[in-house]
């Protein structure tokens, strides 16, 4: 049986047909977090969860990793729907957040280059994390950690076909695999038939 009762979750990595918007995807199965969006569509968003770093949907033997509320758990979820802004996270970096950081830089990753927000960003206490000298930086927002038992995640949005936007979600635990993550999702996002 290709189905876990358990978690509503398809462990099927047979391929599923649909539409987000104009855009034809082809996604395994397995990848969707919601059972009810596995289905031809047309859909304004889908929610996708794949383990890091196969870029790979939910098996049983991943079954721990896919329930782990932890700092590092290593799930990419992704969330595919139309485009309804004009700028994705390097745009915001440009238009928006580098006239807000606080002043300094803050420890990160090797490669990327890290930001607190100020006071008056209205995001005080989140941070910015973007690709050091590159003219298309890789960029996220960390949220700051808060009271309740979840871990701190990064958040990052890119533009993908003519037009969709996918946002990239993982736990900040998971921050040092920025290139990995980078690349996994392009080369994920071009086997569902869609180029970023």
């Amino acid at each position: 049986d290709s189905f876990d009762s358990r978690d509503g979750r398809s462990t099927d990595p047979a391929p599923v047909a649909l539409f987000i918007g104009q855009q034809r995807l082809m996604i395994p199965a397995n990848m969707f977090r919601f059972p009810d969006q596995r289905n031809v569509g047309p859909h304004d968003r889908i929610d996708l969860a794949v383990h890091f770093p196969e870029m790979a949907g939910y098996t049983r033997a991943f079954r721990k990793d896919f329930l782990d509320l932890g700092a590092n758990a290593p799930i990419v979820y992704l969330t595919i729907r139309t485009r309804d802004t004009p700028t994705d996270s390097v745009g915001r970096l440009i238009n928006v957040y580098q006239h807000f950081f606080a002043e300094g830089t803050i420890p990160a990753p090797a490669g990327l280059v890290g930001h607190q927000m100020s006071e008056e960003s209205g995001l005080s206490g989140e941070e910015v994390f973007f690709e050091a000298g590159s003219t298309n930086p890789f960029t996220t927002h960390c949220t700051a950690p808060d009271d309740s038992e979840y871990p701190a995640s990064c958040i990052t949005e890119i533009h993908a076909g003519t037009d969709l936007s996918v946002q990239i979600r993982f736990r900040k635990g998971m921050l040092a695999n920025w290139d990995g993550i980078k690349s996994g999702v392009r080369v994920l996002l071009l086997s569902f038939g869609v180029t970023a």
